[in-house]
């Protein structure tokens, strides 16, 4: 089985004020070249809502190796990874022009009915799926733990934070919940990064933000009228 890759090049604007390539900006080649694999087996987006199904990302664990730097080329591949629970797992990695695993990662992906809201079963999915069973140095994805959090602010959801599915796109999250970490942790070393996703927001929301370090790190997660909306892990290199 061939891993589904195209090669890209790294925008000023991917990157953060110290030049390091944004977890936002990971995360949104990560989905879409998760769409472009499937557009590649012949079931693109349009195709699948056509047939009432639709892929929303779950989770996602990253390992950073290397941060890429702006102007850099690139190239991302992805493959399936077999299931997990309900979630279809997807393994991807970015490499510098060079071959050097700058970034790697696993996402888990739940496929659901957008007119009734069921979530099918990996095994309800009718169309071919070649598996490759790699293991990955980014943390599993399994559950992100804290506790005693401390409120850290509000964020209303604002209309150039939606995508196409009328709702918070996944990668904004990892954005607002970096701007609220703590200003010590911005100069610090990101060695692993987890988001797991509950609740999708939408136009008007305010997610209320709470925070709470962690024997390696810290947590950021959000609440709409305190229902969880997602949960975020930073882990820093000691």
């Amino acid at each position: 089985m061939n891993k589904t890759s195209y090669v890209s090049k790294v925008m000023f604007s991917d990157c953060d004020q110290k030049g390091r390539y944004k977890l936002s900006s990971a995360l949104k080649v990560a989905s879409e070249i998760a769409g472009f694999d499937y557009t590649v087996k012949g079931y693109s987006h349009e195709f699948l809502l056509s047939k009432d199904m639709l892929f929303l990302v779950s989770k996602v664990s990253l390992k950073i190796f290397t941060f890429l730097q702006a102007y850099q080329n690139y190239k991302i591949r992805t493959w399936e990874n077999g299931k997990k629970g309900v979630l279809f797992v997807r393994g991807f990695e970015i490499l510098d022009e060079n071959g050097e695993l700058m970034i790697q990662g696993i996402s888990g992906w739940a496929l659901i009915n957008p007119r009734s809201g069921k979530v099918y079963k990996p095994i309800e999915f009718p169309y071919p799926q070649e598996q490759l069973n790699e293991t990955f140095e980014c943390k599993p994805l399994g559950k992100i733990q804290h506790s005693e959090l401390t409120q850290l602010g509000e964020r209303t959801v604002r209309y150039s934070d939606l995508d196409q599915n009328n709702h918070v796109n996944n990668a904004v999250y990892s954005d607002i919940a970096v701007d609220v970490l703590p200003n010590k942790y911005y100069d610090e070393t990101l060695d692993n990064f987890r988001v797991t996703y509950h609740t999708a927001a939408i136009l008007g929301d305010t997610i209320t933000l709470f925070g709470a370090e962690t024997e390696d790190g810290y947590v950021v997660v959000g609440y709409i009228n305190e229902k969880a909306c997602f949960e975020t892990e930073f882990t820093f290199v000691d």
